[in-house]
C-alpha cells in the first residue's frame, strides 16, 4: 500500500504592529481628516449668503464645524502622544480591526494589507451614494 499524503491547512501568522505604529497611523487620518473639514467651513463660508438673507440658525450649524475640526486637531494631538509614551515592545493586530472597516483605502492604510485592485480614480468614475 502506498503512503497517503495528508494536507493540513495552515494559517499564516498574523503580523502584528507596533501600537506606536498604528497611533500614528491614526493620528495621520485623524489629521488629514481634521483638514478636510477646514477646508470644507471655508466653502460653506462661501456658500452662506450676505445680508439680509442670514439664516442665524443655518449659521450657528455651519460654525459648529470650527468644533469639529478643535475636536480632531485634539485627538490627533493626544494620539501623537500616546504614540511617544507607548513601549516599543508593544503589538497589535491591527489587520483585523482593519478588515471591519468599509473603506479600502482606509483599511489598507490602518491595517497594512495588500489592497485588491479596484477602478483607477483617474478613470472619471465615481460612485454615488
Amino acid at each position: 500500500m502506498g503512503a497517503v499524503l495528508s494536507v493540513q491547512s495552515v494559517e499564516e501568522p498574523v503580523p502584528s504592529k507596533p501600537v506606536a505604529e498604528i497611533l500614528s497611523s491614526v493620528m495621520a487620518e485623524i489629521s488629514a481628516l481634521a483638514g478636510d473639514a477646514d477646508r470644507l467651513q471655508e466653502v460653506i463660508g462661501r456658500l452662506m449668503p450676505e445680508g439680509d438673507q442670514l439664516d442665524h440658525d443655518v449659521i450657528r450649524q455651519a460654525q459648529s464645524i470650527d468644533i469639529i475640526v478643535q475636536r480632531l486637531q485634539g485627538l490627533s494631538q493626544f494620539l501623537q502622544t500616546l504614540s511617544s509614551d507607548v513601549p516599543m515592545g508593544w503589538k497589535l493586530d491591527a489587520h483585523t480591526a482593519a478588515d471591519g472597516l468599509l473603506l479600502a483605502d482606509l483599511a489598507h492604510r490602518l491595517g497594512g494589507r495588500e489592497r485588491n485592485p479596484g477602478p483607477d480614480v483617474s478613470s472619471g468614475d465615481c460612485d454615488l451614494f
